[in-house]
């Protein structure tokens, strides 16, 4: 209902909401990067991460944190802050060394399993 009528649902945060509306922007603007065959690269990765907290924490939105943080109950530590361009840096150029390399759904696994355990993000 959020997403087909723009309608909010009872006992549901606007934060909530937004989130929904949110995601289904992103996903279009992937579509829509997916059509135009363009490459990945960083511009790209902060414009959907900009939309993603549009409307939820818009100063976070589309850039790099700059504090550290803590993932409640994970093992996981995330990465000084200060890493996080070279480590993005470090990211696309992997991607780039094996998009042609691997078969797409590998490279995909390999996108989504490196960003939480290989890279450190």
């Amino acid at each position: 209902m959020v997403i087909n009528r723009g309608l909010t649902i009872g006992n549901k945060s606007l934060k909530e909401h937004f989130e929904a509306v949110n995601h289904k922007e992103g996903i279009e603007l992937v579509e829509r990067f997916v059509d135009k065959r363009k490459d990945i690269d960083e511009v790209f990765i902060k414009d959907l991460y900009k939309i993603i907290l549009k409307n939820i924490d818009d100063a976070s939105a589309g850039v790099y944190r700059t504090s550290n943080v803590r993932i409640l109950g994970a093992l996981h530590i995330p990465p000084n802050p200060l890493k996080i361009p070279a480590l993005m840096n470090r990211f696309l150029d992997w991607y780039y060394a094996n998009r042609y390399v691997l078969p797409v759904p590998e490279l995909a696994a390999y996108v989504q399993y490196t960003s939480f355990y290989r890279w450190k993000w």
